[in-house]
């Protein structure tokens, strides 16, 4: 009589170096999307076992926070605690347990990528998710350390605009911002003092005036500065004047400033004329990259260049790094 062998079972320790193994390591992204493998493994994975199910939620949090709105948020914050369910009792990664293991500030997730995909009447279905984008904001703030947000932000309201902004004001921990559609509106002096700042990509800001000139200084560890389509740089101006602002604060303090890397992003024949390929002076390095087009050249420059500087972001590849 035969009898069936069981295999044996991997010592739990085990199982669970396996799932780091599933994390990427360097550069680490800013959100894995929800069709990238290491998305939907870790997914399973939080359904398998009572053990198991732990490290899953949290590395799901930590290297996946990619939403897109609007539904998607706000069964985020239903999951975390943050959000009343009313879908029938649906379970959402088992919210009270999510919100428990997600509880020590070590787990909160550092990384957030917020989007959409729809393209009419935005400013229509915007509106709703600005105070469900205020809870989440604020219950990331004390360890939220990199955003990218890709919404139409520039279509909404006044009031719709402060409520947003003011979430924004709370994040004093962010090292790296990445918005092209406007709600870090930094050339009408809006931008609120982030000290630790290290990389900033925007879209289209007026680079020649005193506001933005004064919101990047109150950002002394600023890296990189990337600019899509800017319009209006005097290239020559803007370095003469960030000079003289950075000469005078070295003058005053005996802290050592580093170099300001400066890449405007567009186009071949979409730059504006007097902006060098690549230029190094003392206090500043601008760079110029021409986007790659297809054969027929016939997209939209802007989106198109938004669209290229995203993905390198995303990709966790710092500015400084990437390939022109």
């Amino acid at each position: 009589m035969k009898t069936s062998i069981c295999p044996p079972n991997l010592p739990l320790e085990l199982v669970l170096q396996i799932i780091d193994t599933l994390t990427p390591a360097h550069p680490i992204p800013i959100a894995l999307p929800p069709s990238h493998p290491t998305t939907t493994t870790l997914i399973s994975f939080t359904s398998t076992s009572r053990a198991i199910r732990p490290i899953a939620v949290r590395l799901l949090y930590r290297y996946c926070l990619y939403i897109d709105c609007e539904r998607p948020l706000w069964r985020l914050l239903v999951a975390l605690g943050l959000g009343k369910d009313d879908d029938d009792g649906e379970d959402v990664l088992g919210s009270l347990s999510v919100k428990r293991l997600l509880q020590p500030l070590a787990f909160r997730p550092r990384r957030l990528f917020i989007t959409t995909e729809e393209e009419e009447d935005e400013h229509l279905w915007i509106k709703p998710i600005i105070d469900d984008m205020g809870t989440l904001l604020s219950y990331l703030a004390p360890t939220l350390t990199h955003l990218v947000i890709n919404l139409p932000l520039r279509t909404l309201g006044t009031r719709s605009q402060k409520l947003l902004r003011k979430s924004l004001e709370n994040l004093p921990n962010l090292e790296l911002v990445c918005d092209l559609q406007g709600s870090y509106n930094i050339s009408t002096g809006t931008l609120p003092p982030l000290p630790k700042l290290r990389h900033l990509a925007l879209y289209s800001p007026d680079v020649c005036t005193d506001d933005f000139l004064s919101a990047l200084e109150r950002m002394p560890d600023l890296e990189s500065l990337v600019i899509v389509r800017t319009y209006g740089l005097q290239e020559e101006d803007f370095e003469r004047r960030w000079g003289r602002m950075m000469k005078a604060r070295n003058d005053e303090t005996d802290v050592s400033i580093s170099k300001l890397l400066v890449i405007v992003v567009n186009v071949e024949s979409d730059h504006r004329s007097g902006i060098p390929r690549a230029k190094i002076g003392k206090w500043m390095e601008i760079r110029r990259v021409n986007v790659p087009t297809s054969y027929y050249g016939d997209e939209d420059a802007g989106e198109l260049s938004q669209k290229w500087v995203r993905r390198r972001i995303l990709s966790g590849a710092e500015p400084g790094g990437w390939e022109l």
